[in-house]
């Protein structure tokens, strides 16, 4: 476990959920005219943005000046 610097902008508290949004790609591979979805492959790609919902006061809020929610572990 990390200690985290981040806490709710509007009341404070540190009872938080920390999303981050990304794009993920998902390859499908079609042989002779089928598609196997065991034979799928997923990547994860570039963070967009991180987003706080507080559990205490349900405000929600992107995160700014940061690209991804490690940058939050002090």
């Amino acid at each position: 476990m990390k200690k985290s610097k981040a806490k709710c902008p509007k009341c404070g508290s540190v009872d938080l959920i920390i999303t981050e949004h990304a794009v993920t790609l998902l390859e499908w591979w079609q042989e002779n005219g089928v598609i196997d979805p065991e034979n799928s492959n997923q990547k994860s790609g570039e963070i967009i943005k991180v987003k706080g919902h507080c559990s205490n006061c349900n405000h929600e809020w992107v995160f700014r000046k940061i690209s991804n929610a490690y940058e939050l572990f002090e």
